[in-house]
């Protein structure tokens, strides 16, 4: 009777024995699957997309100041009419805005601020009072190779000599596509 008790008592240590292990992998588990799930977002957000938050107002009506947007990075070619962020020169300061030229188009600027590229009116939102017929061109040029030329959407150019190369951005500045806006949630949309 004794002995019995004896085997009784240690399958009952090796049990509990085995389940204070099992408890002890089981958070280890648990914390590698953490980690591994925080370096993986840090991995995502650091070289394949990010947030950025809406500073300015030359993009409205496509994005308002406040509005929290979704940019990729990865791979990314700039495209007419794409909405891209920058990198800045000055500090880290991004700014946001539309491409409306790529390397080797010719823009023409109008006396009154319209740009054409390649003899095509670029729309923009605030077009009340522009001719629709071309008006007297006041500069003429062509994109270099390597660069591509973004404006606001309701930026204008106005008449002085070379005010469009503030607009003139090396490709390599371009952090990536907005893709979307995803705050404040009653503006949530796709973007292109």
């Amino acid at each position: 009777m004794k002995a019995r008790h004896m085997q009784t008592r240690k399958k009952k240590k090796r049990q509990e024995e085995s389940s204070s292990c099992r408890g002890i992998a089981c958070c280890f588990e648990w914390m590698e699957a953490i980690v591994g799930m925080l370096l993986l977002t840090t991995v995502f957000f650091t070289f394949l997309c990010g947030w950025k938050r809406v500073d300015q107002d030359v993009m409205e009506p496509s994005l308002y100041p406040e509005d929290r947007v979704l940019v990729t990075r990865f791979f990314y070619q700039p495209q007419v009419q794409d909405i891209v962020m920058i990198s800045g020169t000055e500090g880290d300061e991004r700014k946001i805005q539309r491409v409306v030229a790529l390397e080797g188009q010719n823009v023409e600027i109008a006396q009154n601020g319209q740009v054409y590229v390649d003899g095509i009116i670029i729309p923009q939102s605030d077009q009340e009072g522009l001719e629709e017929e071309k008006t007297v061109i006041s500069q003429s040029f062509q994109i270099p190779e390597g660069y591509v030329l973004v404006m606001g959407d309701h930026e204008k150019f106005v008449q002085q000599e070379k005010d469009w190369e503030q607009n003139l951005m090396d490709k390599r500045q371009i952090v990536g596509k907005v893709e979307a806006v995803v705050f404040p949630f009653d503006r949530v949309q796709r973007i292109g």
